[in-house]
């Protein structure tokens, strides 16, 4: 399951006819959608960086069986979706970020127990308190550090808040888009 974004493009009066007559012209069309590209490159961009700045990097032993299949960390997981038809004068372009647990860190997760099955006993770091990333736990709501580490079969998870990597960075790689264009 992967998680999308994407975006409309706002054109003043007379551009959408403009944009139409663009499209129309198959040389044309292909520059338009190389441009449409290098910017879902520079969003993919944009997406990392707040990714990096939100979220720890785990090491494997800490992480779980689907995201090590997967192969990348969520920050390592945004892909381009190439420019494509999507009508005879529409074209679509994004990100998506393929880690298996995109929407949980997007949308934030309830409460939930998680169990060990079969690969021993769960350990993290614990030191008897929930810990956040304002009172020097570290980078996200989940990260205790400093004590001893727990270890069990199961444990009951509080649960997540939604981290909304993919809608600020959208906002940001807007607001950096706009001030270059208001340059």
């Amino acid at each position: 399951m992967s998680l999308s974004l994407s975006g409309k493009l706002v054109l003043p009066d007379g551009g959408r006819e403009y944009l139409r007559g663009l499209l129309n012209k198959p040389n044309q069309r292909a520059v338009v959608s190389r441009i449409i590209n290098d910017e879902s490159r520079a969003l993919k961009v944009v997406c990392e960086e707040v990714s990096d700045e939100d979220l720890h990097r785990r090491p494997d032993e800490r992480r779980s069986r689907e995201s090590l299949a997967h192969g990348a960390e969520y920050h390592d997981s945004w892909e381009i979706i190439e420019a494509r038809e999507s009508g005879a004068d529409k074209l679509q372009a994004g990100v998506r970020n393929t880690h298996p647990f995109a929407r949980a860190v997007e949308r934030g997760t309830p409460a939930h127990m998680i169990r060990s099955y079969g690969a021993g006993e769960l350990r993290f770091p614990w030191n008897g308190r929930r810990t956040g990333p304002h009172d020097g736990g570290g980078l996200g709501d989940f990260l205790v550090s400093g004590g001893r580490n727990f270890s069990g079969f199961k444990v009951s998870h509080p649960g997540a808040g939604a981290k909304r990597i993919a809608a600020r960075a959208r906002r940001r790689y807007l607001d950096r888009t706009r001030r270059t264009l208001n340059k």
